[in-house]
């Protein structure tokens, strides 16, 4: 059994764990994700640009991400959509998916993204079903984590409701396990935990091609 982690910062040394680590420096190593996220967008960001263009040759680096927008972080929200469009060439140019940071700016994140052609996967998904529906009715994927286990929260509604084919896990920055997330997930979709494991498995080798 293989455990798929799309999104995290931190590496596994599990051998039944694939992770997706954010880095700009692991893509020769290990599988990963590049590229800036909002809350570190300044002026100097166009100095990265080039870098990640370069790096997303790499066999290793599967998606571009996570990137997008903030509009609770500090950085300037314009200059936030400037290098998000940036970043967005860049996944276009070498046929990568994205992995989408949004706060409370959905509706320009999907402005944006209305003619990119690649999947698109909403990391820390922490919003309630009709946002859900809304992405998903877009082709996006959803990617929960720690959020699972708050009982209060709404998404374990827009979780329970949404289509396995349309699902990720993660860990991000949590110190969870994400054994203990797919564990959680089996339990609120009622499913054997073999299923969740099976179908993600299924999600990942369609979403990112550079998984062999």
């Amino acid at each position: 059994m293989i455990y798929f982690d799309v999104h995290t910062h931190k590496y596994s040394y599990q051998k039944n764990v694939i992770v997706i680590l954010f880095s700009l420096s692991r893509g020769d190593e290990h599988f990963c994700s590049i590229g800036i996220h909002p809350w570190d967008v300044n002026i100097t960001s166009a100095e990265q640009i080039p870098l990640i263009d370069t790096m997303a040759y790499k066999s290793k680096v599967l998606a571009i991400g996570e990137i997008g927008l903030d509009k609770v972080c500090l950085a300037d929200f314009q200059l936030q959509k400037e290098y998000f469009s940036k970043q967005l060439e860049i996944a276009q140019k070498h046929n990568k998916p994205i992995i989408i940071h949004c706060v409370k700016a959905y509706e320009e994140i999907l402005f944006l993204l209305k003619d990119f052609k690649f999947p698109v996967i909403m990391h820390g998904f922490n919003r309630g079903y009709e946002m859900a529906k809304q992405l998903i009715g877009k082709d996006f994927y959803l990617s929960f984590g720690k959020v699972l286990f708050d009982e209060k929260s709404k998404t374990i509604d827009a979780f329970e409701k949404a289509p396995l084919d349309r699902i990720f896990l993660e860990t991000d920055e949590s110190e969870l396990d994400i054994k203990n997330i797919y564990e959680r997930a089996a339990e609120i979709k009622k499913v054997e935990l073999n299923v969740i494991i099976e179908k993600i498995e299924c999600n990942f080798r369609k979403v990112f091609n550079g998984y062999k």
